[in-house]
């Protein structure tokens, strides 16, 4: 019989250290090895469905799942070109889920770029520790229309029922 496959009863001795270690590992609070799932969402509760479009104006709030409970994640903003709009501050994951809810959020200014962001869950402050991503799309917002337009536009709509009732137009 080889060394290295010597077995207890019928279990593997190579298996029963792995499952100890793991065991060990585990209650220990070691990070999550498993993938995080990132997502964006239009409200500051995290409440499904998760998007991914906004328009300038709206506010961002970022999500993570699959993280180790009690442990401090960071969630950052960043525009199109790499660079962050915003790091949160730390949350702590928690729950079932093992998630972390950005309550806060990024509110998108009409000065902020448009096309594709990138929302990163990191372990650390600066977020050089990137754990996993998700994107999502900013378009521009709708301009509303000035009110110096509507001085102009509703006395031109009653002038031109008028005509039409007199059959001038």
């Amino acid at each position: 019989m080889d060394r290295k496959t010597k077995t207890i009863g019928s279990i593997n001795r190579r298996v029963i250290i792995i499952v100890f270690g793991t065991i060990i590992l585990s209650l220990l609070g070691s990070p999550a090895v498993f993938a995080q799932t990132p997502g964006a969402y239009n409200n500051s509760s995290c409440a499904s469905p998760s998007t991914t479009s906004f328009t300038q104006g709206q506010t961002v709030y970022g999500y993570g799942a699959g993280l180790s409970n009690g442990h401090t994640y960071y969630l950052g903003y960043y525009y199109p070109a790499g660079t962050p709009a915003l790091i949160s501050n730390g949350v702590k994951a928690t729950g079932d889920a093992k998630s972390v809810c950005d309550s806060t959020g990024y509110t998108i200014t009409n000065s902020d770029p448009t096309g594709t962001w990138t929302l990163k869950i990191c372990s650390d402050t600066s977020c050089s520790t990137v754990l996993s991503t998700s994107t999502f799309t900013v378009t521009a917002a709708v301009p509303d229309l000035p009110s110096g337009a509507m001085i102009f536009i509703i006395p031109m709509v009653f002038i031109y029922i008028a005509l039409r009732r007199r059959g001038s137009v």
